[in-house]
This record gives C-alpha cells, structure tokens and sequence, in this order.
C-alpha cells in the first residue's frame, strides 16, 4: 500500500492522521480522537513499512529523527544560464547583448533554484521590451525582508515566485488567485 500526504507549515496532526487512514482504509472510521487515530494508522503499518519524507528544511528533517538520504543544491551559474536561455529565448529567438546581460543579473538572483529560475525565464520569453527584463531585475520584490523559518537562499526563491505573479496579465492572475484559493478546500 503506497499513501501520500502533504503535509504544510501550518500543518495540524489530526487532519494528517486522518488522511492516511482515509487513503488506506477508506472512508467513516469514527475516530474522534487523536490518541484514537494514532493507533488506527500505528496497526496499518507493518513490519518493514517505510515513510519517505521531502523537506527543504533541516529541521523538519530532525524531527522525523531521520538524516537525508539525498541533499539537493543548487545550481550552477553555468547550469542556471543555460536553464533561463532555454525558457526565455527559446530556440529561434534572438539574444540581444542588452537583454542578455540584465538576464544574466536576474539569473544570479534566483540562486540557483530552477523553479525560480524556469518561472522568471518563461515570464519573459514573450518580452521583448528592454523595459521589462529591467523591471523584473529591478523589482522591490528582491529586496523584501519576510519572517520566516526557511533560510535566504529559498526566500529568494519565493520573491522570484511572487515577482512572476504579479506580472501575469491581470485576466491570469485573478483566475490563479482564485484556482489558488479553492484548490485549498480540497
């Protein structure tokens, strides 16, 4: 039996039980209580059972008291390049010296990521304004300080993520902002 459950930040323990005993056992158990799920989902697993976990985070890592079997890094500034030319200039289309060098410097903001790096170079890939590639690399979206538990490298990440959606065309970004808001009821 293979069960796979996200589990967010602002998780919480009885929804995540009651998950799992709903993808391996269906649904109605009448379990009220989380000591009553604990040890509904506890005989599910069997002698051998594996829990495979992905984080970005160390410390959640430390809670499951496990150690990481795989450590991704980032990438290269070579590799990084060569993803962002591939989604922002495509096959056919000209590299402009002006237009490289400022995605070169957006390149060397999103440290590393490819889905930071992949998101920005498909916003542009259209883009043939100077204007633009200048106020995506210029935005104030690269200089907001969050609060948060991750580390810089992939709070960067998320400012490149939201640098994207705020210049979708406005059609795109209510649809996303509404799919966005009612994928979480599910």
């Amino acid at each position: 039996m293979t069960i796979w459950v996200c589990v967010s930040n602002d998780f919480n323990t009885k929804t995540i039980l009651q998950s799992i005993i709903e993808c391996g056992m269906g649904q109605n158990h009448n379990l009220n209580t989380l000591e009553a799920m604990r040890k509904k989902v506890q005989q599910m697993g069997t002698k051998g059972a594996t829990i495979l976990v992905t984080t970005r985070l160390e410390q959640v890592a430390s809670i499951m008291e496990t150690h990481p079997a795989y450590r991704l890094i980032k990438l290269s500034q070579d590799y990084s390049w060569s993803l962002f030319k591939h989604h922002a200039f495509g096959p056919n289309r000209e590299e402009r010296e002006e237009i490289v060098a400022i995605g070169k410097e957006i390149v060397r903001k999103c440290v590393g990521s490819p889905l930071a790096i992949k998101t920005l170079g498909s916003l542009l890939c259209d883009e043939i304004e100077v204007t633009q590639w200048q106020n995506i690399k210029g935005s104030e979206f690269w200089n907001i300080r969050e609060e948060s538990s991750i580390t810089g490298e992939e709070t960067s990440i998320m400012r490149a993520l939201k640098l994207s959606y705020f210049n979708l065309e406005l059609s795109l970004g209510k649809i996303f902002f509404f799919l966005c808001n009612f994928s979480q009821r599910f």
